[in-house]
């Protein structure tokens, strides 16, 4: 745990700038969770997306990977503007690529709209 709160402060990965699938360039780290890191990356038709890849101690678990894999997909059959949809995934690694949505934080918008 303590490696992944230093990985969460500097910000800094080696996947950084690497190329994942031969399409999705790395750019950076939008956010590191208990189960994975989100990167914002950029596609070879240059649109952004966010990619989440599961830690490899998790990725390496048949019935995690699944799971993780599974939230994506169910995401994708919710069919609500609320719900960010999985456009790309990856078995072998773990990891699902989504639409890149800028704006401000929920903690943001709920400290603007009095903790609510």
């Amino acid at each position: 745990m303590g490696a992944t709160l230093d990985f969460e402060l500097n910000r800094s990965d080696p996947r950084i700038g690497t190329t994942i699938k031969g399409k999705y360039r790395v750019d950076s780290v939008l956010r590191v969770g208990g189960m994975a890191t989100v990167f914002a990356v950029t596609h070879r038709n240059k649109q952004r997306f966010a990619l989440k890849i599961l830690h490899s101690e998790f990725s390496a678990r048949p019935e995690i990977r699944s799971r993780f894999l599974r939230e994506g997909y169910v995401a994708n059959t919710v069919g609500h503007v609320g719900t960010v949809p999985v456009i790309d995934d990856e078995h072998g690694a773990a990891f699902l690529v989504m639409d890149l949505c800028v704006g401000e934080t929920v903690e943001a918008l709920a400290a603007k709209s009095g903790g609510r």
